[in-house]
């Protein structure tokens, strides 16, 4: 995860980058906050390396401002990408 945006509560975007050395199929990877799986809306499809995409997800839980989540990403081939977002913040 290159950056993110999570201002606003109910919209997370992620800005991917594929620094690896093969394709990685984004759009139909698993993406799971707090460990709970949240619809991916497959807008990015795949990824070459050295490109990017942002992927826009729509929450419908609760969360709450200026707390940190882990965000992880598996790809369908197994890959898992782990990372942290601050509700109600931007990097």
């Amino acid at each position: 995860m290159s950056t993110y945006n999570w201002v606003d509560p109910t919209s997370l975007s992620l800005t991917l980058k594929n620094v690896g050395t093969t394709p990685i199929d984004v759009g139909k990877a698993d993406v799971f906050i707090e460990g709970v799986q949240v619809s991916n809306p497959g807008t990015c499809g795949v990824v070459n390396p050295g490109n990017s995409c942002i992927l826009n997800i729509t929450l419908t839980g609760t969360y709450m401002s200026g707390k940190a989540y882990p965000v992880k990403i598996v790809t369908p081939d197994g890959a898992v990408f782990s990372y942290t977002a601050i509700a109600g913040q931007a990097s």
